[in-house]
Order: C-alpha cells, then sequence, then structure tokens
C-alpha cells in the first residue's frame, strides 16, 4: 500500500478496534498467518509480493482459505484473471467508503 493510501485508509478506519495496515506485503502475510482475520483487502499492485501473491498465500492455505480477501484497485482488468487458481471475494475501487465495504463484506 502507498503511503498516500496507507494515510487515506488510517483515516477511514480511525474508529475501529483491530484494523491492521501494512506497507510491506509479506510482513502482512507473517501477519495474517499467526493472527487469522476474517477480512483481508490488499492492493493488486505492490511491491514484493503482487495482491494475486498475497491471495494465493491465504486461499491456499487450509487455515486461511475461509478468509475474505478484496482487491483495492484503481483499474478493474487487473482484478480478474480466469487463469489463477483463486479470485478476489470481492473488488473495492480506490477511494472506496465503509457503506461500499460493508455491503461487499455481507454479500
Amino acid at each position: 500500500m502507498n503511503k498516500i493510501n496507507l494515510l487515506l485508509a488510517k483515516q477511514l478506519f480511525k474508529d475501529y478496534k483491530n484494523i491492521e495496515l501494512f506497507e510491506d506485503p509479506e510482513e502482512a502475510v507473517s501477519y495474517i498467518e499467526e493472527h487469522r482475520p476474517m477480512l483481508i483487502i490488499t492492493d493488486v499492485h505492490m511491491p514484493k509480493l503482487t495482491g494475486w501473491q498475497v491471495l494465493e498465500k491465504i486461499k491456499s492455505n487450509k487455515e486461511l482459505s475461509q478468509t475474505k480477501v478484496m482487491a483495492n484497485s484503481a483499474e478493474q482488468s487487473f482484478t480478474k484473471d480466469n487463469e489463477a487458481p483463486y479470485q478476489f471475494d470481492a473488488v473495492l475501487d480506490k477511494g472506496f467508503d465503509l457503506q461500499t465495504l460493508s455491503t461487499l463484506y455481507n454479500s
């Protein structure tokens, strides 16, 4: 997550507990494996690991496979890959709001 998006996410979720934000996707994956969150929002394009690689690490892990993983991208075409073994549970456009997140999470 770039620094601007990280600041926006911190502002969006400032009133919520149990929200963790990471700049480093490898650090995020380690946290996810240890803490098993219910929902993950990942950017599609990141350094070190792509959102697709994060998705595969989560969905291929038997203990995490039911975790919802949402992609956050400004370009919808980057969030679909019919050849990929796993697909994102939902896609959030950059600049999403909490109502949109809630609707997608509960669908």
